[in-house]
């Protein structure tokens, strides 16, 4: 079942993300993506203009405990966006193509978890990407590995009533087709397909 914290926040980026939160990316934004240290979980992050969206997606030992979003200013990114005891922060270097976000996530029991998070560049298709679905906002992260092996994903599926679960991509390869990522969860329901799209704040 999905961690108590998760709900409210999807519930609060489900109404910011009906009411005109957009898919797609332009000059202003900026996308990152990579894993968590110490941990399976792995972290998206957006920023365009002075808003800022930041994803994690926990993994196998990490699904209920971990996974959340967090959504604010920009310029409180660098010293720290709360949400629900965990704070996160990072210094942004969106001026200069290329570089990483480097920050840290602590924990309401003040366990610190460190990331390097690279910069999504054009023509790639590593980043954060969402979709609302049953109430809630489904996170996808998408990231490079080594070099010349294709791209992972990673995400979770939830909602409203408080379910959970992870999700798989469709095609393997990871593909972007018509702008979008097609991926399948085992919804309490049974197994669905859903179309997720790049993130912005």
């Amino acid at each position: 079942m999905m961690s108590r914290s998760l709900v409210p926040a999807a519930l609060m980026l489900a109404l910011a993300f009906t009411s005109g939160c957009r898919h797609g990316a332009d000059s202003s934004s900026f996308s990152f993506s990579g894993s968590i240290s110490s941990t399976d979980a792995v972290m998206g992050a957006v920023t365009e203009g002075d808003r800022a969206g930041v994803f994690v997606a926990g993994g196998p030992t990490s699904l209920d405990t971990m996974t959340r979003w967090f959504e604010g200013d920009a310029a409180e990114l660098e010293t720290g966006i709360e949400k629900d005891g965990w704070i996160v922060d990072a210094t942004r270097n969106e001026a200069v193509l290329g570089k990483p976000l480097i920050g840290q996530l602590v924990s309401p029991a003040n366990e610190t978890y460190s990331f390097s998070l690279a910069t999504a560049t054009g023509g790639t298709i590593e980043g954060l990407y969402s979709t609302l679905d049953a109430g809630c906002i489904t996170g996808v992260v998408v990231r490079a590995t080594l070099p010349g092996q294709d791209p992972e994903l990673q995400g979770v599926w939830c909602s409203s009533n408080g379910a959970i679960d992870a999700v798989a991509p469709v095609a393997s390869p990871v593909a972007l087709v018509d702008g979008a990522i097609t991926i399948s969860v085992d919804a309490p329901a049974g197994v669905r397909e859903l179309q997720v799209r790049p993130y912005l704040p």
